[in-house]
């Protein structure tokens, strides 16, 4: 990884952050982690409280960490990560601490999402959730088909601009091997989703590391 690209870096706004590594991964890498997980999590369709209702996720998930974590209505409950994760986040790590901004992190928790096809999705939102701290840092690893993960802020910046949201909108493309890091106020002041898409006909799975605090 000594020939790793330097990473994309965008400023959201608001001490906002991304730092985006494109084919952080190999693609040899890249698939034989897709294969791995696919075989060696155990992967489940949870329900999640919706305004006020129970509605299935239009997608997969399975995780592992140290530490239980809850969203949504979701409990996931401490439990070992899957070999393949543990794996992975050593090389996370060994990134992270090449980078000012993020040496020394160390994730306890991995969320896994499993997206079958362009007809599962993630609706918009913020991990936000108060045993994640204040900004906390997500760092996530894509591998699969590329899908999109949008970005818009939580509240217009400008009251008399109507469309101040549409204007900071962004569009990001995550690619097999691709890794994202989300830091500062990025999940306080900005939410993010993984929208259908109709092209879409393969599968793709997500990795997403965060430290819970207690």
């Amino acid at each position: 990884m000594s020939d790793l690209a330097p990473p994309v870096r965008r400023q959201l706004g608001d001490s906002a952050w991304l730092l985006h590594f494109r084919r952080w991964l190999s693609e040899p890498d890249a698939s034989r982690l897709m294969q791995r997980l696919r075989n060696e999590c155990v992967w489940e369709q949870r329900s999640i409280r919706l305004f006020g209702r129970e509605v299935a996720q239009p997608r997969l998930i399975a995780s592992g960490g140290s530490e239980t974590y809850r969203y949504s209505g979701v409990t996931l409950p401490r439990q070992p990560m899957p070999a393949p994760v543990t794996e992975l986040a050593t090389r996370v790590h060994e990134t992270l601490d090449r980078e000012p901004s993020a040496q020394g992190w160390r994730a306890n928790h991995a969320l896994l999402n499993r997206y079958r096809n362009g007809s599962d999705s993630m609706g918009w939102h913020s991990d936000d959730e108060r045993e994640l701290g204040t900004n906390p840092l997500i760092v996530s690893v894509s591998v699969g088909a590329a899908r999109r993960l949008d970005f818009a802020p939580r509240r217009s910046r400008s009251r008399q601009d109507s469309n101040a949201r549409a204007k900071t909108y962004l569009k990001l493309l995550l690619e097999h091997g691709d890794l994202l890091i989300m830091g500062g106020t990025t999940q306080h002041e900005w939410r993010h989703a993984i929208p259908k898409e109709r092209a879409a006909t393969e599968e793709r799975i997500s990795v997403t590391f965060r430290r819970i605090e207690r």
